[in-house]
C-alpha cells in the first residue's frame, strides 16, 4: 500500500503546474506589492521564458491605446531575442527591471487567461515536446522575435495577430520551455469543440546534409559536400481530423505533405514532374467508415482527392476510390 501511494505522491509531483497556478503562488509568495522583472523570473525558474512571454503577449490583446504596442512590445522583443540567442536566464534594461509588474497587474491577468487555459487543459493534449528543448526554443525564439518586431511597429489593428499567436502557444507550451526534452510526435485535440471531433497532427523536419564526402566526385565533376542527403525529404507533415458522431461511425479527412527529396548524392535530378524525379507533393484523402453490429464492417475513400499529379521515381496513382467490406464469421 505505502509504494503505491507514494508513486502517486511522485507521478503528481512530476506533472508541472500550468503557468497560472505557477503565477498565482509567485504572487502569494511575494510580500510587496511589485515584482523586479528578474525576481519574477527567479521565481519561475527554467519556466521563466514561457511565463513571462506569456505575461507581455497577453498584455498586447487587452485594449489599448493607438500607438501602445511601441511601448509595451519592447519587453516581448528584448525577450524573444535574447530566447533565440540561446541564453539561459532573461536580461533586462534596469529600467524595465525595476519598473517590473504589480501583484494587481498579474492577478487581472490570471483572471483573464484561467478560462482559457482550462479549455485548452480540455481539449488539447500537448505532444511536440522536441520543441521545448534547448534547440527548439531557440527556434520558437526567433519566430517569436519576428512576430514581436511586427507587433512593436505602429501598425494599425496590427498587434492582435502576432500577440494572440504567442498567448495561444505559451498557454499550451509555456509551462514545459527549457524544463523537459522529448521527441516529435505532433499535437493532438480530442473532442475539439465538437464531441466526437479529434484533430491530430505530425510534423517532422530533417537537416540533413552531407558535411564530407571526399571519395566521391560524379562524372562532370561534382560534389556532394553541402547536398541534401538523398531519399531524406527536408519536410514531411500530415494532418487529421476524424469525427466520431457515434460508436459506430466515423468520418475522417486528412492532409499529406513531403517536400522534395533527391535521389543523387550531388542532387542533380533537380528536374520535377518526370520519370524518375521525386516531386514534392500534397495530396487530400477522405474516408468513411461504418460499423453494423460486431460483425459487418463497412469502409469507402478517396485518395487524393484533388487528383494530384506527382512522381516518386514512378508516376504515383491520381484520385482513388476505395471500398471496402470486412464480415467476421
Amino acid at each position: 500500500m505505502s509504494d503505491s501511494g507514494e508513486n502517486t505522491i511522485d507521478a503528481a509531483a512530476a506533472e508541472p503546474l500550468a503557468l497560472s497556478q505557477l503565477l498565482s503562488r509567485v504572487v502569494d509568495d511575494h510580500d510587496g506589492d511589485r515584482l523586479k522583472l528578474s525576481e519574477l523570473a527567479a521565481r519561475l525558474s527554467d519556466r521563466s521564458w514561457g511565463g513571462l512571454l506569456l505575461i507581455f503577449a497577453a498584455i498586447n490583446i487587452l485594449p489599448l491605446p493607438p500607438g501602445a504596442t511601441t511601448i509595451t512590445g519592447i519587453p516581448l522583443v528584448l525577450l524573444s531575442a535574447q530566447m533565440a540567442a540561446g541564453r539561459s536566464t532573461p536580461w533586462f534594461p534596469q529600467r524595465f527591471d525595476q519598473r517590473g509588474v504589480t501583484k494587481g497587474e498579474i492577478t487581472k491577468l490570471i483572471a483573464k487567461l484561467l478560462p482559457w487555459e482550462r479549455r485548452i487543459e480540455r481539449v488539447l493534449k500537448p505532444r511536440l515536446t522536441a520543441l521545448t528543448n534547448h534547440r527548439g526554443a531557440r527556434a520558437i525564439g526567433i519566430v517569436c522575435l519576428l512576430l514581436s518586431v511586427i507587433l512593436w511597429l505602429p501598425i494599425p489593428l496590427g498587434n492582435h495577430a502576432p500577440a494572440i499567436t504567442m498567448t495561444l502557444y505559451f498557454l499550451i507550451f509555456g509551462g514545459l520551455i527549457g524544463s523537459r526534452v522529448g521527441t516529435m510526435d505532433g499535437i493532438r485535440y480530442m473532442d475539439f469543440i465538437v464531441p466526437g471531433l479529434s484533430l491530430s497532427n505530425s510534423l517532422t523536419y530533417v537537416d540533413s546534409k552531407i558535411i564530407s564526402n571526399p571519395g566521391f566526385q560524379s562524372a562532370t565533376g561534382t560534389t556532394s559536400q553541402g547536398m541534401w542527403v538523398p531519399y531524406v525529404p527536408q519536410w514531411r507533415d500530415t494532418v487529421q481530423a476524424v469525427y466520431r458522431p457515434n460508436e459506430n461511425l466515423s468520418f475522417a479527412a486528412s492532409a499529406r505533405y513531403q517536400g522534395k527529396m533527391y535521389s543523387t548524392l550531388d542532387n542533380s535530378d533537380y528536374v520535377q514532374g518526370v520519370q524518375g524525379s521525386f516531386d514534392p507533393f500534397f495530396v487530400l484523402d477522405a474516408h468513411v467508415r461504418c460499423q453494423v453490429g460486431k460483425a459487418v464492417s463497412a469502409e469507402f475513400g478517396v485518395d487524393n482527392l484533388t487528383d494530384s499529379k506527382y512522381f516518386l521515381f514512378h508516376p504515383f496513382p491520381g484520385r482513388t476510390f476505395i471500398a471496402g467490406l470486412k464480415i467476421k464469421l
